[in-house]
């Protein structure tokens, strides 16, 4: 079956991008289409004409058609993903730097009243509770094994 070759020679047609995506190949090829050309394509207007052509296509047309629609697909996926990626992280780091500004104190300085206790005579730091008190029994024994200490000849041994 033939086809119009306009289809893909079209000035302001989107299937002569998406017919190079088709046959340019790998994907290392495929980045020489620009991201302006992968991004003009419209996806949707491309598969309703695929799949309900006004006049019969090739078989073989159809399927490099399709083929070229979903590396396209793909690159505008990839271009988008990126963007979305480099606006997160511009995001993150300037969210960061606000939090590393606001950490800092307004004034370096406190006054001596605001970080000084008054002098109260009945403050007493000692806690005078038996440290048996405060273990907990259970089946071990928590008592601290005390060796004397024995200094030796050296010329003994």
């Amino acid at each position: 079956m033939f086809y119009s070759k306009e289809i893909l020679t079209h000035k302001k047609g989107e299937f002569g991008i998406i017919w190079l995506a088709a046959t340019l190949g790998s994907r290392s090829s495929l980045r020489k289409l620009s991201k302006k050309e992968v991004n003009s394509v419209n996806l949707v207007k491309a598969c309703d004409y695929v799949t309900t052509p006004p006049e019969p296509l090739a078989l073989r047309l159809i399927s490099n058609l399709m083929i070229g629609i979903t590396r396209i697909y793909n690159q505008q996926y990839h271009f988008y993903y990126t963007d979305v990626n480099g606006v997160w992280h511009s995001l993150q780091r300037a969210l960061i730097k606000i939090h590393r500004e606001s950490i800092d104190m307004i004034s370096p300085q406190a006054r001596y009243d605001t970080i000084t206790l008054n002098d109260d005579p009945f403050f007493e730091i000692e806690l005078n509770i038996p440290i048996r008190d405060i273990m907990v029994k259970n089946r071990y024994n928590f008592r601290p094994f005390y060796k004397p200490l024995v200094l030796t000849n050296l010329f003994e041994l």
